[in-house]
């Protein structure tokens, strides 16, 4: 009798540790499921930099690359994504936010280009005092020109500067250059930069096109007396020498045009 409660003893004690160690390990397994199933959460992620289309571009981009699954939702400007291999990439979400950023950068600020005219009248008449005050700046090409056009006398009618991120415009009464003989002659100069690119180094500035054009007395937009309209490209140091425009039976109107960027 003792023998049969004996074993019916160990039987039940066997039983019971049979069933605590299934419970243990239950227990055991159950923080493991439920970080997988943190990691399989959805990751929403909010543009700040991108505009819609562009943000939209980068979520497709990152699907096809990260094998995520990604969906962009204009009205909140932001990408839900989700990625249901989350145990074999459990790192996704990190590996897809840095992907994001690479991308969700503030643009580039324009470079700001400097633009300077210098406006020469060229005369075959000579002046009492030979040619009038030059700036160093063009004292080179003014001798370029000297030697291959039929002028006696260079003068300084004016210098125009336009600082800007694109395209510019100026427009004033052309000066005399101090020559007493055009003393109230009216001239009306206008330039004007159309669209401006820059060369990934900096060092070549394209304008499409380069307008110039002098008016006559009137100052009206329709007594266009001369002009030039023509694509440029401005290298770095480069004194870019334009025309001729007719001013008057003896004298010319050249631009030499230089520009910088910063």
């Amino acid at each position: 009798m003792n023998r049969r409660i004996a074993a019916l003893l160990l039987i039940f004690s066997a039983s019971f540790a049979i069933q605590a160690q299934q419970t243990s390990q239950s227990q055991t397994a159950e923080p493991r499921a439920r970080v997988l199933r943190q990691d399989q959460e959805p990751l929403t992620y909010e543009f700040e930099h991108l505009d819609t289309e562009r943000a939209y571009a980068v979520t497709r981009l990152a699907q096809e690359l990260l094998g995520v699954i990604g969906q962009f939702q204009p009205e909140f400007h932001l990408a839900i994504f989700r990625n249901i291999k989350a145990d074999v990439q459990p790192d996704w979400k990190e590996k897809t936010v840095a992907f994001l950023k690479k991308y969700d950068v503030a643009p580039a600020t324009p470079p700001q280009v400097h633009y300077t005219a210098y406006l020469i009248r060229a005369s075959r008449k000579a002046g009492s005092s030979g040619d009038g005050a030059l700036p160093k700046d063009v004292q080179e090409a003014v001798n370029e020109m000297k030697r291959s056009l039929p002028y006696v006398r260079y003068d300084l009618a004016t210098v125009v500067t336009n600082v800007s991120e694109g395209g510019a415009e100026s427009s004033d009464a052309l000066p005399s250059a101090g020559r007493p003989e055009e003393a109230g002659v009216g001239v009306y100069y206008n330039i004007q930069y159309g669209r401006v690119s820059v060369s990934q180094d900096r060092k070549a500035i394209s304008i499409r096109p380069f307008h110039f054009w002098t008016r006559g007395p009137s100052g009206n937009k329709d007594d266009v007396m001369a002009s030039i309209s023509s694509d440029v490209t401005i290298h770095e140091g480069q004194k870019l020498v334009l025309g001729k425009l007719r001013l008057n039976g003896d004298d010319d109107l050249f631009i030499i045009l230089t520009a910088k960027v910063e």
